[in-house]
């Protein structure tokens, strides 16, 4: 592709659309956000307001509670945008069920935001936010670009998966002017499938590796142990991710409590810690089944953290026992980390840990996938020097996937749509 000079970009309009603000606009989209301000371009943000109080009192008050009393939702939404880098924020009921009636509300206000806005390009994520976008664009002047961040019909997806959202990708695949993948797979499945105007294939949103790099100096993962209430001397487990039935953390949380045990010597159990970093709707039944297995001195909920780094900084290996993926970006920033990873053997996950090189890939049926998990466990708590080969191993193969050259590849997408 030739190549089309930054100045293109000065006065054109965007807006970025997801379903959720904080967990998604802000944890993938913020470099984009911010390549294209530098470049004189205005930048917009529509998704559903999913900040909790805490956030609200820590990222947009300084704790200051006369100030946070005083704010009503308009203030507060002008500080989410100045805290995102945009001009406007405006948040969208988007429900990530389709048959929710928040959609037509959604619907309607995306409409609305579309045609006030007289965007150059509307560049759309998440299922749900992209297909109420793509159809309140229809008869707009605006290019539309899709980001599929894993296509939900797959190579052994449930029917009910590909009944709910093929019919809506494929009709709105036809409003589409780029339609981005992020995987191999679901490059190969739009090309066959979709008939957006485009198919283009990316590595993802990217990760800043040198944010999650580790630090050469010696003792440093002691000191982020002590530093964050972690043992110094156990072997520490983690994972990061938002607790939902598609995340699977039972897997992992079984298969410590497997790998804790499982010793030949009776009366002795390996000390293994699992820190689980992230939130959700499953928290709840994630806390009971340690509760049950009696295993609260080895498995701990973080809760969501903005020192993410840190905590992979401080681990030994990375568990990943997900169902489905797109590109797991959990998975690039603890290869970055050098972590090891065992994972389930899904697409994204096989692009990224090359079996036995990064990591484990796991095959096995859902009744014996918690003692899959355990064995790899069991395997780097007995031979530490893999850890360091295999995390070694990590931190270059992921060096593909970094922002700087995924924002590359995206900014060339734009400046192509707007010549």
């Amino acid at each position: 592709m030739k190549k089309i000079d930054d100045g293109i970009l000065k006065g054109k309009k965007f807006l970025f659309v997801a379903t959720v603000a904080k967990t998604h606009i802000c944890e993938f989209h913020l470099p984009y956000i911010r390549y294209l301000k530098s470049k004189g371009a205005v930048v917009d943000v529509a998704a559903r307001y999913d900040f909790d109080k805490q956030d609200e009192k820590e990222l947009f008050f300084n704790k200051k509670e006369d100030e946070y009393a005083a704010f009503n939702e308009e203030k507060l939404y002008k500080r989410v945008a100045e805290y995102m880098g945009v001009s406007s924020y405006t948040n969208v009921s988007i429900a990530r069920n389709p048959y929710s009636p928040d959609n037509i509300k959604a619907f309607k206000k995306l409409r609305e935001v579309i045609s006030e806005g007289n965007y150059d390009i509307i560049h759309c994520h998440t299922p749900m936010g992209a297909l109420l976008t793509r159809l309140a664009a229809i008869g707009s002047n605006s290019k539309v670009i899709y980001t599929a961040h894993g296509l939900h019909f797959y190579k052994g997806a449930p029917l009910k998966n590909w009944l709910a959202y093929f019919p809506a990708e494929f009709l709105t695949a036809f409003f589409t002017d780029v339609l981005i993948t992020i995987n191999k797979e679901d490059y190969k499945t739009a090309k066959r499938l979709l008939f957006a105007k485009k198919v283009l294939y990316a590595r993802g949103v990217g990760i800043d590796t040198e944010k999650f790099a580790p630090d050469a100096g010696p003792g440093i993962k002691e000191a982020l142990r002590k530093r964050l209430g972690i043992p110094v001397n156990a072997f520490v487990c983690v994972s990061v991710g938002e607790f939902i039935d598609r995340k699977n953390f039972e897997t992992a949380i079984k298969a410590v409590d497997i790998a804790k045990n499982d010793v030949a010597d009776k009366g002795k159990s390996r000390k293994i810690c699992y820190y689980l970093i992230g939130d959700g709707a499953n928290r709840k039944e994630l806390e009971a089944l340690v509760d049950s297995l009696d295993l609260k001195r080895n498995v701990k909920f973080t809760g969501y953290r903005r020192d993410v780094a840190l905590w992979l900084l401080a681990s030994d290996v990375f568990l990943f026992p997900s169902f489905q993926e797109g590109l797991p970006v959990a998975v690039m920033e603890a290869m970055s980390a050098e972590l090891p990873v065992i994972c389930r053997d899904i697409r994204g996950c096989n692009e990224l840990i090359i079996n036995g090189s990064g990591g484990f890939r796991l095959k096995a049926d859902e009744m014996l996938m918690p003692v899959a998990f355990a064995e790899k466990i069991e395997h780097f708590y007995d031979n530490p020097e893999d850890i360091s080969e295999m995390g070694a191993f990590n931190q270059k193969w992921v060096q593909k996937y970094d922002i700087k050259q995924v924002l590359k590849k995206v900014i060339s997408i734009y400046k192509s749509l707007l010549k």
